[in-house]
């Protein structure tokens, strides 16, 4: 069970990765959207690309880079919860699987835009 802290750090970075998204021309479609299989943290959309953003944020690298915690098992929960959200969304013709980094300080975190991670 994830900390009370762990939780809104977490949030923290989704929050930031929303914005930096928002930046780059995306409009934000759905955020921590969840179906019985799992959740996708962000699901943004332009002009005819949908793309699903896994984020994942750290305060330090101890465990290596954030994005290798991303296993084979949560890219096929990805891709299936992915699926559902497409089967009411049929407005955007091709879709990626981008993975947000963001490390740092409690002051500062710095991102890391992954596109088609997987």
């Amino acid at each position: 069970m994830k900390s009370n802290y762990r939780k809104s750090l977490g949030r923290r970075g989704e929050r930031e990765a929303a914005a930096y998204l928002r930046k780059k021309g995306f409009k934000i479609l759905a955020m921590n959207f969840t179906t019985a299989i799992g959740e996708i943290d962000i699901v943004a959309g332009r002009d005819d690309l949908i793309v699903f953003v896994e984020v994942k944020t750290s305060l330090s690298s101890r465990f290596g880079p954030a994005q290798y915690l991303i296993d084979e098992k949560k890219q096929q929960r990805m891709r299936k919860v992915a699926s559902q959200f497409l089967s009411l969304r049929r407005d955007y013709e091709d879709c990626r699987f981008d993975v947000m980094v963001l490390t740092g300080d409690e002051g500062r975190l710095r991102i890391e835009h992954i596109s088609g991670a997987f």
